[in-house]
């Protein structure tokens, strides 16, 4: 009786994971080493740096979805209120 074995992409995808993980933890080592001993920055302010790029790369995927949705979804409510027109009724030829 053959076992059951994992689909070869799993693999690519953990691969692919840990590389992710690796490349993102080490730019953050490697981006405060570089501004306090390459550029010459002070400590607080290659924190400072270092938290507004750490900053962005965590924002950047969420302002896409925000820049894209309609005004009016954008109130506070918004997850509400449109499950509420979800759930009106529709007339015919609306």
């Amino acid at each position: 009786m053959k076992t059951p074995s994992q689909p070869r992409a799993i693999y690519y995808i953990v691969a692919i994971q840990i590389w992710e993980y690796f490349s993102f933890y080490g730019m953050r080592a490697l981006l405060i080493l570089y501004l306090t001993h390459q550029l010459g920055f002070d400590d607080s302010h290659a924190i400072s740096l270092f938290s507004a790029y750490a900053s962005l790369v965590y924002v950047t995927p969420h302002s896409r979805r925000l820049a894209c949705r309609p005004p009016a979804r954008q109130s506070h409510g918004g997850h509400c209120r449109r499950a509420v027109d979800d759930a009106r009724p529709r007339r015919a030829g609306r």
